[in-house]
């Protein structure tokens, strides 16, 4: 029997984003982040100072994302991270959003310069 099903594919925005989060996520919250940074948001920082602003936009959308997807769920968010690449593990709520502040900073001083 013939399929007429096409397969699914993730969007380009999608794949842009997460693929951005993945760059952001193995090249700066790795296992050195402390001596490196010092912070999550202070890497964050680094990253939006250092990648153009398609890419730190692309992965502030993906960070935002997957903050929504697993609201509550800190473990989850921790895993889903680390599927990613990322070595760090956030101990508290508060943090993730010290990250998202960092990225909102980080590219509005990016797009006045």
């Amino acid at each position: 029997m013939e399929s007429h099903h096409k397969p699914h594919h993730a969007s380009n925005e999608t794949s842009t984003a997460d693929a951005a989060l993945r760059h952001f996520l193995r090249g700066y919250f790795h296992q050195d982040l402390t001596d490196e940074y010092g912070t999550p948001a202070n890497a964050a920082a680094r990253f939006c100072a250092e990648a153009d602003r398609a890419e730190s936009t692309a992965a502030r959308s993906a960070w935002e994302h997957a903050r929504t997807h697993f609201a509550g769920n800190l473990s989850a968010f921790n895993s889903h991270l680390a599927d990613l690449g990322s070595a760090w593990l956030f101990g508290d709520e508060s943090e993730l959003e010290l990250v998202s502040a960092a990225f909102a900073i980080g590219i509005e001083r990016s797009g006045s310069t």
